[in-house]
C-alpha cells in the first residue's frame, strides 16, 4: 500500500489520534522529519501517485513504513458498539468526553492546574470552570429555564481565570455539580422536548430542542477537550488519547 502526506503541523503539536498508527523501526511516522515538521500520513487509493513526485516515488522519509499487524488504533471509544439509541448515544459521548477532561487533569499539580498555558492564555482549571458554566448556560438556564445565574459579573475574563481563594478541588466539585445537574434534567426527557421559556429562551420560535442543545453541548466538549489535549503536551509532553 501507499502512502500520501496530508498535511503538516509545527513541530510540538502532534496529532495524539495518528500518533503511532503508522511506524517505522525507531520511531512513530507522525514525528519529526528532515525539515522541521511533523508528518501525518494516510494510505492513498490503489494506483495512486498522488505525493509520490512526477516519478511516483515514495518520499526517502516514508520508505520501508508497515502498517501494524496487531496493534491500531481502538475500534470506538465511548459507549457500548451495541448502542444505537440516539438519546443514549448523546448521553454516553458526553459523559466519555467529561471524563477524557478529568484524565488530562491526572497528574499535574496545583500549580500546573492553575497557571495559564502559553501561548493559549488559559489553565487548564480555567477550561474546567469554563465548562461548568456552559453547561449551567444550556441545561439549567436554558433547557429548564432555572432561576440561576448564567454567567459570572465579570463576562468570559473571570469564567476563565480561578480566583487565588480557589482550590483545585473546590473548581472541580463545582464544575461537577453543574455536570449532575445537567445528568438529572435530560435522563427522562426525550430529544424532542422543547426548552421551557423565561431562561435562555424567551420566545418559543429562540426554543431549543433538547436534541439540538445536547449536540451543542456535545460540540463544545469535543473542541474544548482537543484545546486541553494540546495545553496538556505544552506543559509535559504528555498527549492525550
Amino acid at each position: 500500500m501507499s502512502t500520501v502526506i496530508v498535511s503538516r503541523r509545527p513541530r510540538g503539536v502532534v496529532s495524539a489520534m495518528n500518533r503511532g498508527y503508522w511506524s517505522v523501526p525507531g520511531r512513530p511516522v507522525n514525528g519529526p522529519v528532515q525539515d522541521g515538521t511533523d508528518a501525518v500520513i494516510t494510505p492513498a487509493a490503489p494506483g495512486s501517485r498522488q505525493g509520490h513526485g512526477p516519478a511516483g516515488r515514495v518520499p526517502y522519509y516514508f520508505r520501508g513504513l508497515q502498517q501494524p499487524s496487531e496493534e491500531g488504533p481502538a475500534l470506538l471509544d465511548g459507549p457500548a458498539v451495541d448502542v444505537s439509541d440516539a438519546h443514549e448515544l448523546l448521553l454516553g459521548y458526553l459523559e466519555w468526553y467529561r471524563k477524557a477532561l478529568m484524565r488530562n487533569l491526572a497528574g499535574l499539580s496545583d500549580d500546573q492546574l492553575r497557571t495559564p498555558v502559553e501561548p493559549l492564555g488559559w489553565s487548564p482549571l480555567g477550561l474546567v470552570q469554563h465548562l461548568g458554566w456552559v453547561e449551567r448556560r444550556w441545561l439549567r438556564w436554558g433547557f429548564a429555564a432555572e432561576d440561576v445565574v448564567p454567567c459570572p459579573p465579570g463576562g468570559d475574563a473571570e469564567e476563565w481565570t480561578i480566583a487565588d481563594d480557589a482550590s483545585a478541588a473546590e473548581v472541580i466539585a463545582t464544575y461537577q455539580a453543574e455536570t449532575a445537574a445537567t445528568k438529572a434534567l435530560v435522563a427522562a426527557a426525550a430529544l424532542s422536548d422543547k426548552a421551557r421559556l423565561g431562561g435562555r429562551f424567551k420566545t418559543l420560535d429562540q426554543a431549543s430542542s433538547l436534541g439540538r442543545i445536547l449536540f451543542h453541548l456535545f460540540q463544545e466538549y469535543a473542541r474544548h477537550v482537543g484545546h486541553l489535549d494540546i495545553a496538556r503536551e505544552l506543559i509535559d509532553g504528555e498527549t492525550g488519547e
